[in-house]
């Protein structure tokens, strides 16, 4: 259902049984999407007008303070530039700039941000411990990210219960650790 309003459409608890288009590609019309990405209940849509987003926003996953805990209809994330990629875990979201910066926010008890600690962060932030690599790829799960950088190194922070960082171990980690590829 769609009890945070996270299908976009301005309603907050409906449940919709097909398919429908969101009042953002209504209101701009020819604004082009160039990606999407979906948290449990929230939604991100990368657009050549910036990053939109819209649903539960109880641990700032969308990027916009914390003044509401929904949005109902999408929102742009202010203070994002130049973003080419985005991604979303269960209550985290995730960008990269077209400078191979990896921005991070949202839900962090699992340091699925990346940015040290292990609290949420209402406001995209950037990953200082990536500083020195350009992200080419990203990717999250339900609590814990991986990135691709342009030197083909993998990186992964978060939640690795059950080995999800490929690190051989189980836990978590809040700076991003490189994962050690075999040949």
């Amino acid at each position: 259902g769609a009890g945070a309003g996270c299908l976009g459409t301005g309603a907050i608890n409906t449940s919709l049984a097909s398919a429908t288009q969101i009042p953002l590609v209504r209101a701009l019309p020819g604004l082009r999407v160039a990606q999407v990405a979906a948290g449990k209940h929230h939604s991100l849509a990368l657009t050549e007008a910036g990053v939109y987003v819209w649903g539960d926003n109880r641990f700032g996953q969308l990027g916009v303070g914390v003044a509401a805990l929904q949005s109902p209809s999408p929102r742009l994330v202010p203070g994002l530039f130049g973003v080419v990629g985005v991604a979303a875990g269960q209550f985290h979201s995730l960008a990269r700039d077209s400078e191979g910066r990896l921005l991070s926010w949202g839900w962090g008890v699992h340091g699925q941000l990346g940015h040290g600690g292990i609290e949420d962060w209402s406001r995209p932030g950037v990953v200082r411990a990536l500083a020195r690599h350009r992200v080419v790829g990203l990717a999250a799960g339900y609590a814990h990210s991986a990135i691709l950088t342009a030197k083909a190194r993998v990186f992964t922070f978060g939640c690795s219960l059950f080995g999800q960082l490929g690190s051989g171990g189980t836990s978590k980690a809040v700076l991003p650790r490189e994962v050690e590829l075999g040949a």
